[in-house]
């Protein structure tokens, strides 16, 4: 069985590496690494923005989620999920980006925002059953939103 749970320091410690100019985040046999370091990863997503999916002690996935002001609105951006393979196609991606939607109704705000890879076929496929669409479309990259109240 899977939880999901919010990132705790005590509980999770060995779940991030802090590195001069990045923070990665274990994730069984994957890293989801940012190019943020320790104080502002933890400023930007501690305490609420860091998720994990937890199986039997291990931390099978996560998802961070935070604050993102663009040209447009305020909005919550998705900035990192991630699963680890083997524990793929079972709901846990699911899990993890309603707790970006929980964030987002927690904070008042109505637009959520990703980007992505366009050859990232399965993230895309999860992000479009969790109703996000394309807003812009680049060889290298793609845009979604999606918004609460159109739900």
């Amino acid at each position: 069985m899977v939880e999901i749970r919010r990132y705790e320091e005590s509980r999770d410690g060995g779940v991030l590496e802090f590195l001069p100019d990045r923070t990665r985040v274990h994730i069984g046999s994957v890293l989801m690494s940012t190019l943020l370091d320790r104080d502002r990863f933890l400023k930007l997503f501690l305490p609420d923005g860091l998720w994990l999916a937890v199986s039997d002690d291990a931390t099978v996935g996560a998802i961070l989620v935070g604050p993102y002001d663009d040209e447009i609105v305020r909005c919550v951006a998705v900035y990192g999920i991630k699963v680890d393979e083997p524990c793929r196609r079972q709901g846990i991606g699911s899990m993890l980006m309603q707790k970006a939607d929980d964030f987002a109704q927690s904070a008042g705000l109505d637009r959520l925002f990703l980007e992505t890879k366009p050859d990232n076929v399965p993230a895309l496929a999860l992000f479009r059953k969790c109703g996000y669409k394309i807003f812009e479309s680049k060889p290298n990259n793609v845009r979604l939103e999606k918004y609460r109240s159109q739900q």
